[in-house]
Parts: C-alpha cells; sequence; structure tokens
C-alpha cells in the first residue's frame, strides 16, 4: 500500500508493496520501472529471473521469482489459469477405468465412443495424415498415430472457427487402463471449461460403459 492508499500490488493476492520492500529494498513501482528500463517486457520467464538476479542483484531465490511473477503480471506477460503462450488455453483430463486398454482404443477410436468424444464421425482412419469428417460439418486431420494408443488429431467443430489439437493417450495397467484427453488451442476459457466437463462426463461413462 503506497501513502495515499493504493494498492500497488500487481498480483492482489500476491506481497504487498511494504512486503517487496522490506525484503528486497525497491517497492513494486521501482521494481517495474527498472525491469521496464532493462527490456524484460520482451524476455521469457527465465530471462527476467537472470535480470531480477544477476543485473539488479537480488540474491533470495523466493524473491526473485515473486518479483518476476509480479512483473508478469503487471504487464499482462503472463497467462491466465489453463492458458500458455504457444498453445492458447488448453485442457487436460485422465482418469483409471476398470477396462482393457485394447477394448476402451478400439470403443473411443472405432467403436460407439468416437462419436463421444468427437461428434458424429462415422469413421476414423488411423493413419497420420488421414482426413476426418464429421455430419454436422466438423473436420480435422490425424496428425500422428503411435502403436503405444497414442492419437494426436487436429480438429475444428462444426461451431468454432479456429482448429485445436486434441491428443488421446491410453496406459494400460493390468486389467485397467488410465484415459488421458489433452486439447489445446481452445479460443477462451469458457470454451475450456465446456470441454473440460465434455471430457469428464466422457470418462465418468467409461467406468460403466459395458461395450468399453
Amino acid at each position: 500500500m503506497s501513502e495515499d492508499g493504493t494498492d500497488l500490488r500487481p498480483d492482489p493476492g500476491g506481497p504487498t508493496d511494504a512486503a517487496v520492500r522490506a525484503a528486497t529494498g525497491l517497492g513494486w513501482g521501482e521494481w517495474l520501472t527498472l525491469l521496464d528500463d532493462a527490456g524484460a517486457d520482451k524476455l521469457d520467464h527465465k530471462g527476467i529471473v537472470a535480470i531480477v538476479r544477476d543485473r539488479l542483484g537480488l540474491d533470495h531465490a523466493w524473491w526473485q521469482q515473486s518479483v518476476t511473477v509480479g512483473y508478469e503480471k503487471a504487464r499482462g506477460l503472463r497467462a491466465p489459469v489453463g492458458e500458455t503462450a504457444y498453445v492458447g488455453f488448453q485442457v487436460g483430463v485422465r482418469r483409471t477405468v476398470p477396462r482393457d486398454a485394447d477394448a476402451v482404443w478400439a470403443w473411443l477410436t472405432r467403436g460407439p465412443g468416437l462419436a463421444l468424444w468427437l461428434g458424429p464421425v462415422d469413421e476414423l482412419v488411423l493413419d497420420t495424415g488421414a482426413q476426418v469428417t464429421a455430419r454436422d460439418g466438423g473436420e480435422g486431420e490425424v496428425r500422428s498415430v503411435r502403436t503405444d494408443r497414442r492419437l494426436r488429431l487436429r480438429w475444428r467443430s462444426a461451431n468454432q472457427e479456429q482448429a485445436t489439437v486434441i491428443q488421446l493417450t491410453l496406459t494400460p495397467k493390468g486389467d485397467r487402463c488410465t484415459v488421458a484427453f489433452h486439447e489445446e488451442r481452445l479460443p477462451d476459457a469458457a470454451v475450456r471449461d465446456e470441454r473440460k466437463r465434455h471430457y469428464q462426463e466422457l470418462l465418468a461413462r467409461l467406468q460403466v460403459e459395458p461395450g468399453a
């Protein structure tokens, strides 16, 4: 809190101006100005930490991270929850189910489970480069398929303008298996939440689906 009562924290849940000044000798305003002058807004997280440590002389590791994160949030460099700089918003859901991995793989890629996670798709050819189309206008391309039951698919659903990338991975665990869905390049947090619920409902169904 500044002398006029203004909260100078870049992150409302982070260290106060008084706390960062007591620990580092500088307040938030001074740290932001110094890092701006050093060109930190053009650097990644590690690069900013290096400036804080090596050029600005802060030798406490925890405060190096705190100052860096505060700067990133103040300058809009730190993405919201579920978003990264390279793949946009993303979501990952996994669950171990009481089913054989081969049976689950067949159910999800060739059986009735295919429509549950991908939409009204009649066929999914498990070859790299294979085109995938849905009856509702969705379309995509198989980017890679691995023999250890891993599929990566570029997909644009009928109600989305931009394509996402979906990865399905199965990991055998005896007579059970872990099923994981990961989807990246989602357009916003609302779609991320919607897709998370979608995969959670699918995996819950796998717990009891007799055909899988």
